[in-house]
């Protein structure tokens, strides 16, 4: 299945690159900047070849919004819900295609337990984004330009945050759900806790390097048109306080999805909350139009949240290992 997915798409997606390249170098003028195309167009394909063979799985979604975006103004909204389903489509297919279900057992599960499932998911998923949500609407009142400064920084803290979370996530899963399966919890935990470690290293070094060129960075991609120099300091200082959400955020997500394998949902629940209540308690008790200051509460309550979900997670090992 990876091979199909490497196969159909890398060469569509060096096709489509230039599309892509286009959404983050808006402004560019081929006169200004005449090496920009040749590089976009002849490194584009190379890079993102590789970037197939660690991320197979969200090319569908990526492929599908980039051929759309120049379409409509609601292609963001289009490509995901394209992606998704072809996403879905293909694991359907992939996972049935040379199943025998004819002499498989009647399903015992009732309907009222598989829609219940689910629930603790878009739970979780809404305390998560709510913090963010709340972020995004003080900061439209710290400010003129504050909203949109944190909608750039929001470019540079969700594409790590899907490169590391994505991947791990995806080979971390089944694995647990198989060692829960077979009742080897202890090798499920020990996978869990060196995989968060890994996670951890990698997001901290992510992280200090993003802060440390955010500037350049800033000013490469985004200072074209009327993102003037300004604008570049003024999405500098926020990324300052925002950036570091990537840590936690990254954390937690490992943590509580590993922890729903393992049909856990209560910790990754709780944990998914106390971001948003953090956050609102320091942002409201600092009151601040500091542009370093406006995702700090947002950054720090991510990071809370991981420290819970980890100590929850070490405090109830033990009884959870005992139970069947």
């Amino acid at each position: 299945m990876r091979s199909l997915h490497l196969l159909i798409g890398c060469p569509l997606i060096a096709m489509i690159f230039p599309f892509v390249a286009d959404l983050f170098f808006t402004g560019h003028e081929a006169e200004q900047h005449p090496l920009v195309p040749a590089l976009i167009v002849l490194g584009g394909p190379f890079f993102l070849a590789f970037l197939a063979a660690a991320c197979a799985q969200p090319l569908l979604s990526l492929q599908t919004k980039a051929c759309i975006v120049f379409l409509s103004s609601v292609a963001f909204a289009v490509g995901y819900t394209l992606g998704s389903w072809a996403q879905l489509c293909i694991v359907y297919y992939s996972a049935r295609s040379g199943l025998d279900t004819k002499s498989a057992p009647p399903c015992a599960i009732r309907w009222q337990e598989l829609l219940a499932k689910p629930l603790f998911f878009v739970v979780y998923a809404v305390g998560l984004g709510l913090n963010i949500t709340f972020t995004r609407a003080y900061a439209t009142h710290a400010g003129p330009g504050m909203a949109a400064a944190l909608d750039y920084c929001m470019r540079g803290v969700g594409v790590p945050l899907a490169l590391l979370v994505n991947p791990i996530s995806n080979s971390l899963l089944p694995e647990i759900a198989r060692l829960r399966s077979i009742f080897r919890l202890r090798d499920a935990f020990r996978l869990i806790d060196r995989t968060v470690g890994l996670t951890a290293l990698a997001a901290i070094g992510g992280c200090v390097f993003a802060i440390a060129f955010r500037t350049p960075a800033i000013a490469l991609f985004f200072q074209h048109g009327s993102f003037t120099s300004e604008s570049t300091l003024l999405v500098s200082a926020v990324f300052l306080g925002l950036g570091p959400s990537v840590i936690g955020w990254s954390l937690i997500e490992i943590a509580s999805r590993s922890l729903f394998a393992l049909d856990r949902p209560w910790p990754p629940i709780i944990a998914g909350a106390l971001p948003l209540l953090i956050n609102v308690t320091l942002t409201m008790r600092m009151h601040s139009v500091r542009p370093e200051l406006v995702g700090i509460g947002s950054s720090i309550g991510l990071f809370a949240g991981f420290l819970a979900l980890f100590v929850m997670l070490h405090i109830q090992r033990n009884r959870w290992m005992s139970q069947p």
